[in-house]
């Protein structure tokens, strides 16, 4: 395989009717490196970008090690799958923020019922947090849920689920859909494929119910720096909250850095985080990297997703080792994309020159941030917030 063909293959990955394209939906939010670098993993590329000049060192994934493919893919096609850094904080002081937020929902929920997807991610403890405290200013109905895809979803997060249930003495009831039609889907579809995620509406549906049948507002955590697009649909706001037909947004404009000083200072940081992983999603989500699922998963039935696995290498990727199928994490790709990653990654791995990172030193890397890096060293940007947030003073 020749330079050209492997720069054409790999900037397929980045073409507006690209099989991963998508990952601009699910990419990670850029981390906070040493010597002034950030660092965002977006489905099987690491992209390490120089502050504040921005050049950039682009990495595939294979299951080893991070290759070097800078040289031969466009730079400024990946740079775009990545939302701008935003190192540095706009909330001082957590109690201000929530007598802001108090003062904006006053009107719209008091005495009303809020039910909280909660997901164990840093953002939804983050969010929980928030609500909590929001509690001692407003009267209100809080509902805490956490919607387990059974099969999928790694019972670790059930585990943190009961942890905040005990540190906080709050109610979190556990939905899930019907087990039956989960395991019909694996038996009938296979594991969920980036473009084919037929999980979602197992894991919106139950809590979508319930709000329906509570007549609650359904309280979300996302922000406006996850993604470029969460950026586009939220960067022209100017205020702390958001309000969508039947969603609260409670904190679109918070940062990184935000969230990280909260569930620190309230010791609640999903410990998969100080493993190595930038996100909480569940156990088997397609759009995970090969870095993030050979950190490892706890699943309630191996045998289950073994024999949907070797069903469907056998029904639709014959020609491909089924080691390799697993390996490399094919099921994660339609049959004709499969074969052309597998094609680009055996070739990346015989790239000599290019520079590696090992998995283990990535791992590393980003445990370190979540664990040691030192918040203080971010500011608390004042005119950030003047810009941002009209007529309040956090």
């Amino acid at each position: 395989m020749d330079l050209l063909f492997t720069k054409e293959i790999l900037n397929t990955f980045l073409l507006p009717s690209s099989f991963v394209l998508t990952a601009r939906l699910f990419m990670s939010e850029p981390i906070p490196l040493a010597q002034h670098c950030s660092l965002c993993i977006t489905h099987d590329f690491a992209i390490f970008t120089q502050l504040p000049n921005k050049n950039v060192r682009v990495y595939l994934t294979t299951p080893r090690y991070f290759v070097e493919v800078t040289h031969i893919i466009d730079v400024d096609r990946v740079r775009r799958l990545c939302a701008d850094p935003r190192f540095f904080s706009i909330v001082c002081d957590i109690d201000d923020y929530i007598r802001i937020i108090a003062r904006e929902l006053r009107s719209l929920i008091e005495g009303r019922n809020l039910i909280f997807n909660f997901s164990g991610g840093k953002d939804s403890c983050a969010a929980l947090i928030l609500l909590m405290k929001l509690q001692e200013y407003l009267s209100f109905n809080l509902k805490v849920v956490y919607v387990h895809i059974p099969y999928l979803d790694d019972q670790r997060i059930l585990s943190f689920v009961d942890y905040i249930r005990s540190r906080f003495g709050i109610d979190i009831e556990v939905l899930e859909h019907r087990r039956r039609d989960v395991r019909s889907y694996l038996k009938w579809r296979g594991l969920p494929r980036i473009g084919e995620r037929w999980c979602t509406k197992f894991k919106v549906i139950p809590s979508k119910k319930l709000a329906r049948k509570l007549d609650a507002y359904e309280v979300l955590a996302t922000r406006a720096s996850e993604s470029p697009k969460r950026s586009r649909l939220y960067g022209s706001l100017n205020t702390v909250i958001l309000k969508r037909s039947r969603k609260l947004y409670i904190m679109p404009l918070l940062t990184l850095i935000d969230v990280l000083k909260i569930v620190r200072r309230y010791s609640i940081l999903n410990p998969l985080y100080t493993e190595g992983h930038l996100r909480i999603s569940c156990a088997l989500c397609p759009y995970k990297s090969l870095y993030e699922l050979s950190l490892g998963y706890e699943i309630e039935d191996e045998g289950l997703i073994d024999s949907v696995l070797r069903r469907e290498h056998a029904k639709h990727y014959r020609g491909i080792d089924y080691e390799q199928f697993i390996e490399y994490a094919l099921w994660r790709y339609r049959p004709a994309n499969a074969r052309r990653v597998l094609a680009l990654m055996k070739h990346v791995e015989r790239l000599a020159e290019s520079h590696r990172i090992s998995v283990d030193d990535m791992r590393k890397l980003i445990s370190e941030f979540w664990v040691s890096t030192d918040l203080d060293l971010f500011p608390c940007t004042r005119s950030i917030r003047e810009q941002r947030i009209e007529g309040h003073s956090l």
